[in-house]
């Protein structure tokens, strides 16, 4: 399940929730691969809130929110997009009367994702 765990690591219950929870929603990440089809840009990058989230720890049935939205870029560029998807979703939370956390999603044109938490 991890990549560097041990030989015979069992993860726990909640590293398995968070691998479950913590990716972006199939639906957008697919929109965001189909854009990048074709481009010469190489990363998409999608924002997630995290409501009620506090930073750096991750409870067990955390709610996540993926927002419809993804920006296409290269990677000299993708700082000002990570900035940018940390806003989005810091606002999303803002506008539902939530505290919590940001994340963002990279996706590359191969499907594959990594999420990083925010830093806003």
């Amino acid at each position: 399940m991890f990549w560097d765990a041990p030989e015979g690591y069992e993860p726990t219950e909640t590293e398995r929730d968070m691998r479950a929870r913590l990716t972006p929603d199939p639906d957008v990440q697919a929109r965001a691969v189909r854009a990048l089809a074709g481009t010469e840009r190489r990363i998409a990058v999608i924002p997630m809130a995290l409501p009620g989230k506090t930073r750096g720890v991750w409870t067990t049935g955390q709610p996540v929110h993926t927002l419809p939205l993804f920006w296409v870029t290269a990677e000299h560029a993708l700082h000002s997009y990570t900035d940018a998807a940390d806003l989005a979703a810091r606002g999303w939370l803002n506008c539902e009367g939530e505290k919590g956390t940001t994340a963002y999603a990279l996706v590359t044109a191969d499907d594959v994702a990594a999420v990083f938490e925010g830093w806003r």
